[in-house]
């Protein structure tokens, strides 16, 4: 998604903000989210910069930030030459009282770094999932405490031993860590997006399309399909997804969307998601089909 400082050019980025307050800089990781999620924050009127996450220390603190965001990615911490922190980061960041949200590969990368653990998990979360939040979280602030909210996990390392002081706020229904804390050190983790299948939703309103459509969202299938991705064979999900028009929801019609639009749409998400290498467009209209699937 196009952005007005699309880049990573720091000396430039440095020039245009760093004499603002209250500056979010988010570190890009490779995630596909990464623009989203800067431009999430500076629609509520904040200062949001992006860096790649192996940018110099220097550079970061060049901006110096309030918070920083550590993104998601396609990487494994375990992987030979995985992108990390620069040296210096986690002291720099206690010594200026910068809090700290990692994001999926981002948590990770907080978890290894601090002396925890990050393993290969046995039964990988790809797709929405139901977490449940724990009671006196920093990060929630007793939101939703004992109640489950729909997310989108997207990983296949899972934290096995929590780094010393942090304690887990949030979990999936299958028990695995979906968020942690460490408030005395103002370090956060999400391990699931809270930006993710806005994919389409938003990739719809970019184009102008929005106010054309009655209904439309993305269902994740509950099949593995076979695939190549990164010159490797993959054996992943698929995800379908649906638009539809309709006067009064007794009979609706598939939207014709431009060829065009639904290849880049499907290349978003296949790059995005981690786990997901096939897109599937529902032209069925109602009858005979519902419009919800479930």
């Amino acid at each position: 998604m196009a952005m007005e400082e699309n880049n990573h050019n720091s000396n430039s980025i440095v020039n245009i903000t760093a004499s603002r307050d209250n500056v979010v800089l988010i570190l890009d990781f490779g995630s596909q989210y990464t623009h989203l999620i800067t431009r999430r924050i500076r629609q509520l009127a904040v200062c949001s910069v992006c860096l790649s996450g192996t940018s110099p220390l220097s550079a970061m603190a060049a901006l110096n930030p309030s918070v920083i965001i550590l993104s998601g990615g396609p990487h494994s911490v375990h992987e030979e030459g995985a992108p990390s922190l620069p040296d210096g980061f986690f002291d720099y960041v206690w010594e200026k009282g910068i809090h700290v949200l990692g994001i999926c590969y981002g948590l990770q990368l907080i978890v290894k770094m601090m002396g925890g653990e990050v393993k290969p998990a046995e039964s990988q979360e790809y797709g929405r999932m139901e977490v449940r939040t724990h009671e006196g979280s920093k990060l929630y602030e007793d939101i939703f405490v004992g109640e489950t909210q729909s997310v989108w996990m997207s990983h296949g390392d899972e934290v096995v031993r929590l780094p010393e002081g942090f304690v887990v706020v949030a979990t999936s229904l299958q028990n695995a860590i979906a968020a942690i804390e460490n408030p005395h050190k103002r370090l956060y983790g999400f391990q699931y997006h809270p930006e993710v299948d806005e994919i389409f939703i938003n990739s719809i309103k970019d184009a102008g399309l929005y106010d054309s459509i009655w209904q439309a969202f993305a269902v994740f299938l509950p099949v593995k399909t076979v695939g190549v991705q990164g010159d490797k064979r993959t054996h992943s999900h698929a995800v379908a997804l649906r638009a539809i028009t309709s006067e009064d929801g007794m009979t609706a019609d598939w939207y014709q969307f431009d060829p065009k639009f639904l290849a880049e749409v499907s290349a978003k998400i296949c790059n995005s998601v981690r786990g997901v290498n096939r897109i599937v467009y529902d032209i069925t209209s109602k009858p005979p089909s519902t419009v919800e699937w479930e």
